[in-house]
């Protein structure tokens, strides 16, 4: 059985200028955003070999829409096909916590979050 991980991409699959804020991608444009140094490698390989599914607020209803896929598979140089494959049926509202499948974990499927910033609830229910 292939581990899950649980997939950010601000901050961690693309960077952002010093001239840019979080505050201003989140709500303009990802125009000046580069990939990290060896993100679509990363990406190509955790696909192969892991359950990948999204934690970002990129998708927080299940899955990429083409526009939203498109643009981050540019950016990423990947596929969009390869984007619009990774999927979280949980998606969220709120803290990141709520895409975990929490149960299916209980059962012992290993897993992993892969995230810059993880908040103070987070944190919280994490500790558990």
């Amino acid at each position: 059985m292939k581990p899950v991980i649980y997939q950010d991409v601000d901050g961690v699959l693309l960077q952002f200028p010093e001239w840019r804020t979080r505050e201003w991608w989140q709500h303009y444009a990802i125009e000046g955003c580069v990939a990290a140094e060896g993100a679509k490698e990363y990406l190509e390989w955790i696909v192969e070999h892991a359950e990948v599914r999204w934690a970002t607020a990129w998708c927080t209803r299940g899955s990429m829409n083409e526009y939203t896929a498109t643009r981050l598979a540019k950016a990423l140089d990947v596929s969009v096909e390869l984007v619009m494959s990774i999927k979280n049926d949980l998606g969220w509202q709120g803290d990141k916590t709520q895409c975990i499948n929490w149960q299916e974990h209980a059962w012992g499927q290993n897993w992993i979050w892969v995230d810059d910033e993880i908040n103070q609830t987070e944190w919280e229910c994490l500790e558990g």
